[in-house]
């Protein structure tokens, strides 16, 4: 999710694989997201937040312009969730010049 230019989606899954959940899914994290920024007035920075379900995990990462949304597997280490914010963290700040 862009602040300047709303949702953009990226998939690197199957096609064939029906989610008919998503269009709330993307409804409910558009909430979320403002809930997020709401809390980092009280409890500092948002470095990364995780909504673990039965079937699938979602990883929440606010970036400058907005917030990075990673879907993987329930069984995805949540010892793996750091490194992967950092790493998107990371990323971003090269793809911006700020490295």
């Amino acid at each position: 999710m862009d602040n300047r230019q709303g949702m953009m989606i990226s998939e690197l899954r199957n096609k064939e694989q029906d989610h008919p959940g998503e269009s709330q899914l993307v409804r409910d994290l558009t909430f979320f997201k403002g809930a997020m920024a709401s809390w980092s007035l009280y409890f500092g920075k948002v470095r990364y937040a995780v909504v673990s379900h039965d079937l699938f995990m979602i990883v929440l990462i606010p970036v400058e312009g907005g917030l990075v949304i990673v879907t993987a597997e329930s069984s995805f280490p949540l010892e793996s969730v750091e490194v992967l914010s950092n790493a998107v963290q990371r990323e971003l700040q090269i793809v911006a010049g700020k490295v």
